[in-house]
């Protein structure tokens, strides 16, 4: 069995910020690789993020290495 704790769900903080901005860069590339450019990548920083962190808008999805999710609600 595995000793990993399994993930958290949990409403995103301030201290989350940095790593969501991360999250949302990787989903923006992600999805022009696809050819579906929804995102521009140049308004995602930091004070876009804390905008929805902020609002307790976004989900994180996290494990003890940090988050490696995020969901907007």
């Amino acid at each position: 069995m595995d000793s990993e704790e399994p993930p958290n769900v949990r409403v995103a903080c301030s201290g989350d910020i940095d790593e969501v901005v991360r999250l949302m860069h990787d989903a923006a590339a992600w999805m022009s690789a696809k050819g579906t450019p929804a995102w521009d990548v140049a308004r995602i920083d930091r004070t876009f993020a804390e905008t929805f962190v902020l609002r307790s808008e976004l989900l994180g999805i996290a494990s003890e290495n940090g988050i490696y999710g995020h969901s907007r609600f």
